[in-house]
């Protein structure tokens, strides 16, 4: 977790640079190699939350997020959720600790799904390294290592400029990445 402090700092300044290499979806990528390479989250959307529930402990996650935004930003009421999935760790941050969640996701069924849990919450079909909402948020967290899908540095960086692009003062962004520092270091 990030916390940015004011206006003045840029993604560059929270862009960690790894030793490794991306192997995965790159956002940039042509819509027909995307939609080949999404095909194994699309062809079991349906099933996609009781699949990950079994390795996944939503609950446990949501309450971590909780415990880190409420030491980091006391007062954190709105939060985006880039690549929400099927929106269950908004869901439960909206249902179990109050928070106001939209989300934001690259597949269209991901966020049917999220927007029928959460009909009061706006979920928009959206690529995390070019997107443009209208409001901004105390928080960004953007989980399940999502931006590993992202295949090289310059499309992180896009992606970081439009996380900061929507914080509100004070604002702060979580990732969750692929590989914990400890294992980068190794």
């Amino acid at each position: 977790a990030y916390p940015l402090r004011d206006e003045t700092e840029s993604a560059d300044d929270l862009v960690v640079r790894p030793r490794w290499e991306y192997h995965a979806i790159a956002a940039d990528a042509p819509l027909g190699s995307n939609r080949q390479n999404a095909a194994m989250f699309t062809e079991s959307v349906e099933l996609y939350d009781l699949i990950y529930s079994t390795i996944r402990s939503y609950g446990a996650e949501a309450e971590q997020i909780d415990v880190r935004l409420r030491e980091l930003h006391p007062n954190c009421r709105t939060i985006l959720d880039v690549a929400c999935g099927t929106g269950e760790h908004a869901r439960l941050l909206v249902e179990s600790f109050g928070y106001e969640v939209d989300g934001l996701d690259l597949a269209p069924d991901f966020v049917r799904i999220a927007q029928s849990k959460l009909p009061d919450r706006q979920f928009v079909v959206g690529d995390m390294a070019a997107f443009h909402l209208e409001r901004r948020y105390d928080a960004v967290i953007c989980l399940g290592s999502s931006i590993g899908y992202l295949l090289n540095l310059e499309t992180v960086q896009r992606a970081f400029e439009c996380f900061r692009a929507h914080l509100s003062a004070n604002g702060v962004l979580i990732v969750e990445p692929w590989f914990p520092p400890e294992q980068m270091e190794s």
